[in-house]
């Protein structure tokens, strides 16, 4: 890779363990459709993803059904469901490092950008960062739509200075679709075992420390 001057990061699964409050949700959006999921690991699979499509691709839902499973989650979401949630151990510290390093950190995410700069807030990460990018109320954005915002935002005018950070196969397949460098992680476990390698991650790290000591030597 070449030197890197602006870092983008995924939220759920890359900074934060959101998979307790995201899958307490989903359950709770398909309660109220009358479908009983006991297992909230059965729900794994909406870690990641743009929620609206997880519900259409998983259970089926949509039109009026999938936009009413939507607002239930939000519902949640927004009183208990992000209080479900840590940040992984070391974050902090590689955010920092980054910045005292004099490189622009953003987060790029599939989540609401409201509820993810409430998310943010809530375990002081803002500070670190330059730019917050997530899907706008009322639009259907895309990863590729949030994270060419993101570059935007970030005034990158050569992709070459920038690298997508994210732990599902859909961040390295919108970093490819935009030309962008990736790594993918596996610390926040909800990708599938060889998931990252068939989407074409350009590195692959197993733990924060691996990763904090990779994105530094950029």
């Amino acid at each position: 890779m070449n030197t890197k001057e602006v870092f983008l990061f995924d939220l759920d699964g890359t900074l934060t363990d959101s998979a307790p409050g995201v899958t307490r949700c989903v359950q709770y959006a398909l309660e109220d459709q009358g479908i009983h999921v006991e297992d909230t690991n059965d729900l794994l699979c909406f870690v990641g993803p743009p929620l609206q499509d997880s519900f259409r691709d998983f259970y089926g839902l949509t039109g009026e059904a999938n936009a009413r499973a939507g607002q239930k989650y939000r519902e949640r979401y927004g009183k208990i469901g992000y209080l479900e949630n840590s940040v992984y151990d070391g974050i902090k510290e590689l955010l920092e490092d980054l910045k005292a390093h004099g490189k622009k950190v953003c987060v790029a995410t599939s989540k609401g950008q409201q509820i993810a700069k409430k998310v943010l807030d809530h375990f002081e990460l803002m500070p670190y960062l330059d730019v917050l990018c997530g899907s706008q109320e009322g639009r259907d954005d895309s990863k590729i739509d949030v994270m060419r915002m993101a570059l935007e935002k970030a005034e990158v005018s050569d992709y070459a200075d920038a690298v997508m950070i994210g732990d599902r196969h859909f961040d390295i397949d919108a970093s490819k679709a935009l030309g962008l460098e990736s790594v993918g992680v596996y610390y926040g476990g909800c990708a599938e075992e060889g998931e990252l390698e068939k989407a074409g991650a350009d590195k692959i790290v197993r733990t924060v420390k691996e990763l904090h000591e990779f994105l530094i030597s950029l």
